[in-house]
């Protein structure tokens, strides 16, 4: 923010020339942040956002994200914008300005765990690859490497019978999500035993032949 201005080429001076100019500005923090002239990179946003927190794992080092997820989710915010703007500005005549920055899209991607955290939900912090409120959901260790899974409640019974233990299908407490979510780190355990027994290609065949 401010070079633009500094250009003479801010939102008021074209403004000033083409009224209906749909104007499209980026930066690291936002045009009225109190952090607006300060300089920012993919790394600064996610740590800021709380991204880094909840992607690492606890007593180990923090971890970024390694896609450029808020570069890139940044743009495609700002263009989404300038697409509406576009499309007011065809039925009204009107210009906007758009704008968008790396911390608001890095927050934007937080927002069930920025909810929780509002709410005064505990927030689940180093999970690795797990989602807290669906078992299974995450990468198992296998004889050879891993396996990414996600089951829904629905899932589970073809889960159960691709890891070959059809009884968990009706089992008074592993049918439950409720009790597989509470018992995570038991139902972990559990499927990974099973799970490292097996390369990593012969679970994706036995779960392919259960979808």
């Amino acid at each position: 923010p401010g070079v633009m201005a500094r250009l003479g080429l801010a939102y008021d001076d074209v403004c000033a020339l083409r009224p209906d100019v749909v104007y499209a500005s980026m930066s690291a923090f936002g045009q009225d942040s109190p952090w607006r002239d300060k300089p920012g990179f993919e790394l600064i946003a996610q740590a800021l956002a709380g991204m880094v927190s909840v992607s690492s794992e606890p007593g180990r080092p923090p971890a970024k994200i390694q896609p450029q997820v808020t570069d890139l989710s940044s743009g495609m915010l700002l263009c989404i914008g300038i697409l509406g703007a576009l499309q007011h500005r065809a039925r009204t005549g009107e210009g906007q300005w758009v704008q968008a920055s790396l911390f608001e899209s890095a927050v934007a991607l937080m927002t069930n765990l920025v909810s929780m955290g509002l709410f005064g939900a505990p927030v689940p912090l180093g999970q690795r690859s797990r989602n807290p409120q669906l078992f299974p959901s995450q990468a198992f260790r296998t004889a050879d490497g891993h396996v990414a899974v996600v089951c829904t409640p629905d899932h589970w019974p073809r889960f159960c019978r691709a890891l070959g233990r059809a009884e968990w299908i009706a089992h008074p407490d592993y049918a439950r999500l409720a009790y597989r979510v509470e018992h995570y780190d038991a139902m972990e355990a559990a499927v990974e035993e099973i799970l490292r027994r097996q390369p990593t290609a012969h679970w994706v065949a036995a779960l392919e032949r259960e979808q």
